[in-house]
């Protein structure tokens, strides 16, 4: 399966980082040759170092022709993250 990730990191303040990155990924073709289509994703993070041992990380993620199926509405992904280091 073909991937082609594109992604920028950009440090906007001391302790913080926000990504921006936009995938495509083509699932080539199903055993009868026909073609299956395409997906692409595109997704925006924020990483924020609050203290020296603590890290949170919201995360959005936009996917249009999710899984190459056209019967799915594009798709809305939202998370988040935290990370504590003792």
């Amino acid at each position: 399966m073909p991937h082609l990730p594109v992604a920028e990191w950009t440090e906007s303040r001391v302790g913080s980082i926000t990504a921006r990155s936009a995938r495509f990924r083509d699932f080539g073709e199903s055993p009868g040759g026909s073609p299956l289509g395409s997906e692409k994703a595109f997704e925006v993070n924020y990483s924020l170092q609050v203290a020296p041992y603590f890290l949170l990380q919201p995360t959005v993620q936009y996917y249009v022709h999710v899984s190459s199926n056209p019967t799915l509405s594009n798709a809305p992904v939202f998370g988040f993250r935290t990370t504590v280091t003792f």
